[in-house]
């Protein structure tokens, strides 16, 4: 559970199902997401339910430039243990009969998504549409790097560990743990971000650090 001010919203999930609840005055609508595109209800609370696995942390973050529709200004995060997807959001205000402001959301489903052994939270999103997250298990530092299209040197999707460097960011946590342990890695429960540099909030009694990203 969630509070997202930007777009007047309380994220809500009970198992696989995840809920959007206007906070404003309990008016919302019901988006329910089909393979083939979106299907709308009224006077329901907004829903995705097009995935299976139980949904533990959603973020709201701002998308890159050029590879969505213009209606789409923000995406979803949705973080299960055993994968990262993303759905694309828009924003519609409009009148409501009580003659105040409100927001309709409509939601998009970008086949954006990826597998991963580690369950991730703490998503924080860049207003350049970067979108970095800790591993709740390895207490790493990951980037979720996405484009348009696959291409010679990157997948679609990838999530790039940040906490390891070179070739081993690149390998599955089981190869990339035996090289583990070899230097000092203070885990991350919580990061904020401040262009270009991240502050980390660890679980070891250290004080929090600084790093810059690529």
């Amino acid at each position: 559970m969630g509070l997202m001010p930007e777009i007047e919203r309380v994220w809500i999930s009970i198992d696989h199902k995840l809920f959007l609840w206007d906070y404003n005055d309990g008016y919302v609508v019901k988006h329910v997401i089909f393979s083939s595109g979106l299907k709308k209800r009224s006077q329901e609370i907004a829903s995705f339910v097009d995935q299976p696995d139980v949904i533990t942390h959603v973020a709201l973050v701002k998308p890159k430039r050029g590879l969505f529709i213009d209606d789409i200004t923000s995406l979803l995060v949705i973080c299960t243990p055993i994968s990262v997807l993303l759905i694309g959001l828009s924003v519609s205000p409009r009148t409501g009969l009580d003659d105040r402001s409100h927001n309709d959301i409509k939601l998009y489903a970008t086949d954006l998504s990826i597998p991963s052994d580690v369950e991730m939270a703490s998503v924080v999103g860049m207003s350049d549409g970067r979108i970095f997250m800790c591993g709740s298990q390895d207490g790493n530092l990951y980037e979720l790097h996405y484009q348009e299209s696959e291409g010679w040197f990157g997948k679609r999707v990838q999530l790039i560990n940040h906490s390891v460097g070179g070739m081993q960011s690149l390998l599955p946590r089981f190869a990339a743990s035996t090289t583990e342990g070899k230097g000092t890695h203070h885990p991350i429960d919580n990061f904020i971000i401040s262009s270009p540099q991240i502050a980390s909030s660890q679980l070891s009694p250290t004080p929090p650090e600084t790093a810059s990203i690529p």
